[in-house]
């Protein structure tokens, strides 16, 4: 077994450079919410940054202003302290001994000892601290020592509540399958090119998992929600170049050409230059799911009200927007997140309004006609926002605000009662 534990060893060995590489690669950006993790760890008594050598606040706030971050040997410091203090907390969780990591926890040992021993290791006196630390370094090394304080600040998220969510919005995505296809192309294109595939995984990693801890009641049943979803996700994967709109297909198509002359694999290129496109995949799949329809004509009125509301551009001004701070960064976030709930609240009131033999562009058509004056306020507001040299917080606020006023007292609400009404009232 010498050999393979070589491997092992080795393959931790890069995971751990490469999750250095990436935490370097955003640099400037994660040191605000590097700095607030640092003094959260002092507060709690787990780190003297005096004698780790870590920069002080005066210090924090030089580079903050410089636009620098922190230098590897620091990150690699931080990341260890986020691996001793998450792994104390997962251990504690139920998590580690449940039968969804039995895989994880087997991996761990040479393919010699599965084979002969699987009873043993299953029954390993040592098992949960094994599973916790193979997670946790598992997450860490991909996602970035402040993926669990970012979750918990953001939504209040355990350790282990967190690791359920990723742990499934993993095998939802198949990201773990996509992350090696990645690794394999060292040197054969560019480190950076590289490093850029894997954040966008990283991306729709953390949205996929924020989704889940918000949508989905906890504890969170790990293998029960892939079994859920997994395979609704794969059938709206398949038609996805269908319902999305024309605009973003033909932006779809620059961008797996640009990843191919890279030289990423074209099946690799158009999986990952896919990924954005999955962004809003779980609520197009709880829509279908909640209205009792199919995914084509749920995903299809989904993307028709993006086309009719130029949800794209507020999208894409909201994930750009480059706060100073920690609270803008919070902000931002919100603004996010409302976006796509309020989307998804509009799609999902204009379904259950309208004809199901209708088709999805008709639906969303005839929603718009019957609010013209909330639709135009909202294309005004952004036409507004358009023509500015910046777009600042509060502007994205403000259309937010009105996209929400929208959404809220829009036809389609009325439409539902009335449509209940007549169900009511009809002859048995």
């Amino acid at each position: 077994m010498t050999d393979e534990v070589a491997q092992l060893v080795l393959h931790d060995n890069y995971r751990q450079t490469q999750a250095l590489s990436l935490c370097q690669l955003r640099g400037s950006d994660l040191l605000d919410e590097q700095s607030r993790f640092m003094r959260q760890l002092e507060k709690e008594g787990q780190l003297a940054r005096a004698l780790e050598q870590l920069p002080d606040d005066e210090a924090l706030n030089e580079r903050i202003a410089g636009r620098l971050g922190l230098s590897r040997p620091e990150l690699a410091v931080l990341l260890s302290y986020a691996k001793i203090t998450s792994y104390g907390e997962l251990l504690d969780d139920a998590l580690v001994r449940e039968p969804c990591l039995e895989g994880i926890l087997l991996e761990y040992f040479p393919q010699p000892l599965r084979e002969r021993y699987t009873d043993q290791i299953l029954g390993h006196r040592l098992r949960a601290e094994i599973t916790a630390t193979v997670v946790t370094n598992q997450i860490l090394n991909r996602m970035g020592a402040t993926f669990f304080f970012r979750l918990r600040e953001r939504l209040g998220a355990s350790v282990a509540a967190s690791t359920r969510a990723y742990l499934a919005a993993q095998e939802i995505f198949g990201l773990n399958d996509l992350w090696e296809q990645v690794e394999a192309l060292d040197n054969r294109i560019s480190s950076i090119v590289q490093m850029q595939l894997l954040l966008k995984l990283c991306q729709l990693h953390e949205r996929a998992t924020q989704w889940l801890l918000r949508n989905q009641p906890g504890p969170l049943p790990v293998d029960k929600t892939v079994a859920n979803i997994r395979p609704a996700l794969n059938r709206l994967r398949g038609i996805m170049s269908e319902i999305l709109p024309e605009a973003e297909n033909k932006a779809l198509k620059r961008q797996i050409n640009r990843l191919s002359e890279t030289g990423v694999p074209p099946t690799l290129a158009e999986t990952v230059a896919g990924l954005e496109a999955l962004y809003p995949a779980l609520d197009i799949v709880k829509i279908a799911t909640d209205r009792a329809t199919s995914l084509e004509r749920a995903g299809g009125v989904y993307f028709a009200v993006v086309t009719e509301l130029q949800l794209n551009w507020l999208r894409d001004r909201i994930s750009d927007y480059e706060p100073s701070n920690s609270w803008q960064e919070r902000a931002r976030v919100g603004l996010e997140e409302e976006l796509y709930g309020q989307l998804r609240l509009l799609t999902s009131d204009i379904l259950a309004a309208s004809d199901k033999q209708e088709e999805p562009e008709a639906q969303a058509a005839r929603w718009v006609e019957q609010n013209q004056s909330l639709r135009d306020r909202l294309l005004q507001t952004l036409s507004d926002c358009r023509s500015t040299s910046s777009v600042d917080l509060a502007m994205l606020t403000v259309a937010i605000q009105e996209l929400t006023a929208l959404a809220q007292t829009g036809a389609a609400r009325p439409l539902i009662a009335r449509k209940r009404q007549e169900r009511t009232q009809a002859p048995s």
